[in-house]
């Protein structure tokens, strides 16, 4: 199995217009891949909490088709990180993943919203489920970011039968030493 994980620069004066045109050229780079996953938020940019509610858009929305679009097109496993989706009156940080035919097979609303010198538990609804999707290769749990810092939602998703763990982010450097300690105890632990 043939895996990319995409780390992107979010320049701050790029539009999220600007930013998906520069991710849709760049995903055709990975055709040959069987699973590919973009970061957390990484459209509108995760610290960039103005426009978080300008910018959602609804499951059914430009960012969903776009990229289901773009799974299709390349016949890949598209674990599209997550985007701040507007469902009513509320806002959720959820994150996809879309089929070789461009399938929405999954969708997870990060239940752990991230509060320390974060806008996002102020603007954002936690989700309140473990998600876990059957694939061509397996069971697969999703999460994102700051979830890693809580081992029961991954023990959940194992006791649904996942087989893989995949975690979208948008982990700043500075505490990259906690991001690779918290995956391998995720790992260790499941």
């Amino acid at each position: 199995m043939k895996i990319a994980s995409v780390q992107l620069e979010i320049k701050d004066q790029e539009t999220k217009a600007e930013r998906i045109e520069r991710v849709d050229k760049w995903l055709d780079r990975l055709a040959d891949h069987d699973l590919i996953l973009l970061p957390e938020i990484w459209a509108t940019g995760y610290f960039s909490f103005d426009r978080y509610l300008e910018e959602a858009e609804r499951i059914d929305g430009p960012f969903v088709q776009r990229f289901s679009a773009k799974a299709k097109q390349l016949k890949t496993h598209l674990f599209a990180g997550s985007f701040v989706e507007r469902d009513g009156d509320r806002y959720y940080n959820t994150s996809l993943l879309f089929d070789p035919e461009g399938k929405l097979i999954g969708t997870y609303r990060k239940v752990h919203l991230f509060r320390y010198g974060s806008a996002e538990g102020q603007l954002l609804t936690a989700g309140e489920q473990a998600t876990v999707v059957e694939t061509s290769f397996g069971k697969v749990g999703l999460s994102t970011c700051y979830d890693l810092r809580f081992p029961e939602l991954f023990r959940k998703q194992v006791d649904q039968g996942a087989e893989m763990l995949l975690v979208t982010s948008a982990w700043p450097h500075q505490r990259l030493s906690h991001w690779n300690l918290f995956n391998r105890a995720r790992a260790l632990e499941n």
